[in-house]
């Protein structure tokens, strides 16, 4: 398993939302990930009308496969309503940016995790 892990590891660090607010990047979180979902820990760096940033809110980031595409769930506070462009983000890299090669690794997980 940690093998598809690894090799998932280049396409999060290319594609996944790093910068323009999410500051920190974002990672995988291979512990609460399954064959089901996958779970992504991110943050989002808030900035005023003025251009100063004024705080972080922190997100995990479910994402389940569905027959239109990804069921994704975001926590963590909504301010500014956040969490609906945080879920626009991984649909874009997920479903737009990524293709073919994110959804073949999403399977090598997958099929990782059931052995």
């Amino acid at each position: 398993m940690e093998t598809a892990f690894e090799e998932m590891a280049p396409i999060i660090s290319e594609y996944l939302p790093s910068g323009s607010g999410f500051d920190s990047g974002t990672t995988l979180d291979i512990e609460k990930t399954t064959e089901e979902k996958l779970v992504f820990e991110t943050a989002f760096h808030h900035m005023n009308g003025h251009g100063y940033y004024v705080g972080w809110t922190e997100h995990r980031v479910t994402v389940r496969p569905s027959f239109y595409g990804f069921d994704i769930k975001v926590s963590g506070r909504n301010r500014n309503d956040i969490k609906d462009y945080i879920a626009e983000c991984f649909d874009y890299v997920l479903s737009e940016a990524t293709g073919e090669n994110l959804t073949k690794k999403y399977m090598d997980v997958v099929k990782a995790l059931r052995t």
